[in-house]
């Protein structure tokens, strides 16, 4: 239960424990380190709600490169928010003006409807990206943004995406026999 702490509290908590491999969706020394919606998004969205303690080295390991790539995601997402919203002229986004707006009003709806329920339903269980799973298509519109732009995010895409399927593969060949 995340009630007791405030707002600010739980939106600007970035400790990097966050993403170590303690007790991650739990308590580290009695202190949630799963407090922030924007890094429980990313970590469900990479892991689900799996959680680091129950598992090795080596799947931890894999564990956190997800999460990582997840992270990175994450910042190129934003990134092509703002090239979607601000570019000019050959850069723009080939969309008219309804087509640009009913996406960023899909990715704001997404996230605010996001944020009132992890703070309407004060729990760790919350923070979840199964209850915002429709962001990951206005989160690909602005990736094909900057992707469709320039050609070295093009390729760090291509190279994220890659990772990601190596590493879910590895994932789930190296789970562990109860996860499956």
């Amino acid at each position: 239960y995340l009630g007791d702490m405030s707002a600010g509290e739980r939106l600007l908590f970035l400790d990097p424990r966050q993403f170590s491999y303690k007790n991650t969706y739990m308590q580290y020394e009695g202190e949630f380190l799963e407090r922030n919606p924007l890094t429980g998004l990313i970590k469900t969205a990479a892991l689900e709600l799996w959680s680091w303690t129950y598992s090795d080295g080596g799947f931890k390991k894999v564990s956190w490169a997800l999460v990582l790539v997840m992270a990175v995601f994450t910042l190129l997402t934003a990134a092509g928010a703002v090239q979607f919203l601000f570019a000019k002229g050959k850069d723009q986004v080939q969309m008219d003006g309804i087509e640009r707006a009913t996406v960023l009003c899909l990715l704001a709806a997404n996230l605010v409807s996001y944020y009132l329920f992890c703070f309407r339903y004060p729990y760790v269980w919350s923070m979840d990206i199964r209850y915002v799973e429709t962001i990951i298509l206005a989160a690909a519109f602005m990736l094909l943004s900057l992707s469709g732009r320039h050609v070295l995010f093009k390729n760090l895409i291509r190279l994220l995406v890659l990772a990601q399927v190596m590493l879910v593969c590895v994932f789930f060949a190296a789970a562990p026999r109860y996860i499956l």
